[in-house]
């Protein structure tokens, strides 16, 4: 009766053996809480993925990954919050295999250029075009963590709405989605800096920019900021040996946004 509510190999048909009983009595169970979950997964899925294909690729990933593991379900939260974080899981996983699928497949035209060439389109800074994509290789490289990707996708598809309101998409609280956004926001600026430098007009404005931040009378640029942006965005080196270079390098990367000459 239930087995419609599931993707293909999601069903009673997993139940075999002397724990039948058992087995059959937690698929209904599942069931009945899955029924309640589901449109959340549904329209988390549609905000967050590229295309609907995706979307139904995350929600029949969501189901299975829910059912093969809802014996290890304790009840120490919501279902709904245990399959909400398992979405956000899938979502990041099938990001990061778009991302990989994306790099082998180079155009036999432009065979020998920069991957990034391919993902991310040499659009003006204003624009937001490359702003998911962005987000996706951030998360693949472990510079967002799965909250902060959920809500930077949830906020670029649902741009007028209020935080409580991308909360509830995502079945967290909205404080803490403008927590995350807030935090994401600045270790996407250091990415565009170290990774796509010609979104923001190349290495001669990233360099009259950096003099301009250090001579403004106001919070100028520190030594020690100038220093790990120098090397970590200029001259492209991993050698940070200063304390604290990641912090350094972010608030360094705010201050110098603010003198770009962007249209």
């Amino acid at each position: 009766m239930h087995a419609q509510l599931f993707p293909e190999g999601v069903g009673r048909e997993g139940c075999a053996g002397p724990d039948v009983r058992k087995c059959l009595a937690e698929h209904d169970d599942f069931s009945e809480k899955w029924i309640a979950a589901r449109p959340h997964v549904v329209a988390y899925a549609r905000f967050t993925m590229c295309n609907a294909a995706d979307a139904e690729d995350l929600g029949q990933a969501v189901a299975i990954r829910a059912w093969r593991g809802y014996a290890t379900f304790r009840g120490e939260s919501a279902f709904l919050t245990w399959v909400m974080a398992i979405a956000s899981r899938e979502a990041a996983r099938l990001a990061a295999h778009r991302l990989r699928r994306a790099e082998r497949e180079v155009p036999l035209e432009v065979q020998g250029e920069p991957v990034t060439a391919a993902c991310l389109p040499h659009a003006d800074p204003p624009s937001t075009d490359w702003l998911p994509a962005l987000a996706e290789q951030a998360c693949e490289r472990g510079d967002l963590n799965l909250t902060e990707y959920a809500v930077v996708r949830a906020r670029l598809a649902l741009p007028g709405r209020t935080w409580d309101e991308i909360g509830t998409t995502l079945d967290l609280p909205g404080s803490r989605c403008a927590v995350a956004h807030c935090r994401a926001v600045a270790k996407l600026r250091v990415a565009l800096f170290l990774h796509h430098p010609e979104l923001l007009g190349g290495e001669s404005a990233l360099r009259h920019a950096m003099a301009q931040a250090a001579r403004v009378p106001h919070d100028p640029l520190t030594e020690a900021e100038a220093d790990v942006f120098r090397r970590a965005v200029l001259d492209r080196r991993s050698d940070h040996r200063r304390r604290n270079w990641p912090t350094l390098l972010r608030s360094a990367c705010t201050k110098v946004v603010g003198h770009l000459d962007m249209p």
